[in-house]
Order: structure tokens, then sequence, then C-alpha cells
């Protein structure tokens, strides 16, 4: 969580840089602002945006460019849609497999433990990949039904669905934030 010191230091940083900055501005309001913003990610990862930014920016860094830093550097951690599909792809064969434990368990073991261990593969994937298989079930059938023919196809609806669910998420975090603000600002 980003603390009122670690947005003290930064303004105090602008303010070095930019000796304009604000001047018109209450410092306090302006410590309250930022820390409003950015109150959900950890200091040092603040902190190594702000630099990025300080580095980049020929005006003085608002909250909104520490934020697209941010953003910028979680897209770069996060896989490509080509790494989902390989993701998707490996976790259908292993659900494949558990199904045919259903019918055939292993010795010393009954069909509920595939069904924990399917359970385990589909709760183990990304977000977004949970999100476009919907559960653990349309997994498992997912796995039943289709060939390696039918899966080409699927690729090409799974890359194109893949950006719309990375946009209803960031939809999803923006209206949680919103939610947030107000019920801070209401408290």
């Amino acid at each position: 969580m980003a603390t009122q010191k670690k947005i003290i230091e930064m303004i105090g940083a602008v303010k070095t840089i930019y000796s304009y900055y604000a001047k018109d501005t209450d410092v306090q309001t302006l410590v309250k602002t930022w820390t409003l913003l950015l109150r959900d990610y950890p200091d040092e990862t603040v902190d190594v945006a702000f630099v990025k930014c300080l580095q980049t920016c020929k005006m003085p860094p608002t909250p909104a460019d520490v934020i697209e830093q941010l953003n910028t550097m979680a897209d770069a951690l996060e896989p490509t849609d080509e790494e989902l599909w390989s993701v998707f792809t490996k976790a259908i064969y292993k659900v494949e497999k558990q199904l045919s434990y259903l019918q055939y368990p292993l010795y010393g073991e009954t069909p509920d433990d595939a069904h924990r261990r399917i359970e385990a593969i589909y709760n183990g994937l990304p977000d977004r990949l949970r999100q476009y298989i919907g559960s653990k079930g349309e997994i498992m059938n997912i796995a039943r039904n289709y060939t390696d023919t039918d899966l080409k196809f699927e690729k090409k609806q799974f890359l194109k669905t893949m950006p719309t669910i990375k946009k209803r998420a960031e939809y999803r975090e923006i209206a949680a934030l919103i939610g947030g603000d107000v019920k801070m600002i209401e408290g």
C-alpha cells in the first residue's frame, strides 16, 4: 500500500525537479489525492513506476502517469494470449487424463480423487483462463468432447475473446475502486 510517507517523498521529488509544480495547491490536499489514487499499490512498486515516470515524462508526473506505468509493468509480467493458449491446451490434456480415472480409478482411489485433481487443475489456471472456460464442469466437457482439430478452431475463438476478457477484468477493477472510493468518502 502506498503510504503517505512515500507520497510526500514523491511530491517532494517532483517539486525539486519542477519548482513551479502545484504552487497554488495545498500540499495536504495533493498528498491526500495522490494517496487515494495510489493506495492499492505497494510502496516499492509505486517507487519504481514513479522513477520511470520521472525519466520519461516531460511534464510533472501525475498519479495517472504513475498508474499508467504500473499497468505497463503489470502487463509485462502477464502471460500473452499465445502463452495462455498453451496453458489452456495443457490443462485440457491433464483433465482428459483425469476423466479416464473417473471410469477406471487407480488402485486404492475413488472417482472423487480424480474430481479433486480436476478441480485443482481448474483452480490453478490464471483468472483470465477460468473466465474463458467458465467452470470445472465446462473444462471437463471440453476435455471429453474436443479433438485436436476442434482445438485448432477453438484457438481462433480463444485469441479473439482474450482481449475482451482482459478489458472486462480491468472494468471490474475500476468498478471495485469506485465502490471503494464511495465508501471511503461516505465514511
